[in-house]
C-alpha cells in the first residue's frame, strides 16, 4: 500500500486526530510565518490536534509527491515563502473561518517536520527512527 493511499484512508475514515498527537508541535517551527492560531468570528482559536494532523498529512503528501524530483523540495517562490505549503478553509471541518490558513514548510526545515511526525505517531519503534 503506498503513502498516498494510507493518507487517503485516514481522511476518508476521519482518523486524523487519532492517529497524530500533534497538540505540543508549534507550526510556527517549520516557516516564521505560520499561525498556530484560527480566525473564527474575530476571535482568535487555539488549532485543534485534528486540524494539525489534517495540515501535517496534507504537507506530508506534498512532500512526497515533490519528493520524485528532489530538486523541488528546494525550491522557495519569487516572494521567498516556501513551495511546499498547503492552505486550511475549514470547510472539510465545518468550521467558519474568517480567512483561509495556509502552511508551510522551508526547504531546511523538512527533516524536522518529518522526524516530528514520526515522534507524532505515538510508537516507540517510529520514535526512535526519527533519531538516525
Amino acid at each position: 500500500m503506498s503513502l498516498g493511499a494510507v493518507i487517503r484512508l485516514i481522511f476518508c475514515y476521519k482518523l486524523e486526530g487519532v492517529v497524530l498527537d500533534l497538540r505540543a508541535y508549534r507550526l510556527r517551527a517549520y516557516y516564521h510565518e505560520n499561525k498556530d492560531t484560527l480566525l473564527i468570528k474575530g476571535k482568535k482559536c487555539l488549532l485543534y490536534n485534528y486540524i494539525k494532523a489534517h495540515i501535517a498529512l496534507n504537507l506530508l503528501w506534498t512532500i512526497r509527491n515533490r519528493a520524485y524530483h528532489w530538486e523541488n523540495l528546494l525550491k522557495i517562490q519569487p516572494n521567498k515563502r516556501p513551495r511546499i505549503t498547503t492552505p486550511f478553509s475549514g470547510k472539510t471541518k465545518n468550521i467558519p473561518m474568517d480567512r483561509i490558513l495556509v502552511i508551510g514548510v522551508e526547504p531546511n526545515k523538512i527533516t524536522l517536520f518529518l522526524d516530528d511526525l514520526i515522534k507524532s505517531v505515538g510508537n516507540k519503534d517510529f520514535a526512535d527512527l526519527s533519531s538516525l
